[in-house]
């Protein structure tokens, strides 16, 4: 999901998208992070190296045909770690 659709969705759900963001990236990596989804205390830029070093992980099962690869799951984290990388930069 680009920025643009996380606004998006935060507007359809009637939520201000720049309060709104924050919380929807932590509750989607929550999602797909659930062993570190209680700590916190973790900032984005924390949470953005957990998410490339997962996201290098799926990358690997891919390339190596792994029975273990999620295609729906190396695209949330690709579409997570852009949204953490976003809402770094503003």
């Amino acid at each position: 999901m680009t920025t643009d659709h996380w606004d998006q969705l935060l507007q359809n759900a009637g939520l201000d998208a720049r309060e709104a963001r924050p919380i929807a990236i932590r509750a989607q990596f929550g999602k797909l992070c659930p062993s570190y989804a209680r700590n916190i205390d973790m900032t984005n830029e924390q949470m953005l190296t957990l998410v490339e070093a997962y996201l290098a992980t799926e990358r690997s099962l891919s390339e190596n045909g792994h029975w273990a690869y999620d295609l729906n799951r190396h695209l949330a984290l690709a579409e997570l770690r852009d949204a953490l990388k976003a809402e770094l930069v503003s």
